[in-house]
């Protein structure tokens, strides 16, 4: 039996969310976002949201962040767009 057939056998529905090894873990829980973080995952509320950029693939142009993690790659974002226009745009 693989580790998540173990896992999932271990899990049982029980009226407000699921018992897992014994503990209780909240409906809500289950199926909270994590963030993308900026260096990695980091514990803060993430939801889906749309980042400046212009991927033709446009999934691509999504990410999972809480807010902390969102506006510093936005701001890195909007420093590589800087850089782009005066190199590419401007004579």
């Amino acid at each position: 039996m693989s580790e998540f057939d173990k896992t999932m056998s271990d899990m049982k529905l029980h009226g407000t969310g699921f018992m897992l090894d014994g503990k209780h873990v909240p409906r809500e829980n289950v199926y909270k976002p994590v963030c993308q973080g900026v260096d990695g995952p980091c514990d803060g509320e993430a939801t889906r949201r749309r980042q400046n950029t212009r991927y033709v693939e446009d999934e691509r142009n999504y990410v999972v962040m809480c807010d902390k993690c969102f506006e510093y790659t936005q701001l890195q974002w909007a420093e590589q767009w800087r850089e782009y226009h005066s190199e590419v745009l401007e004579p």
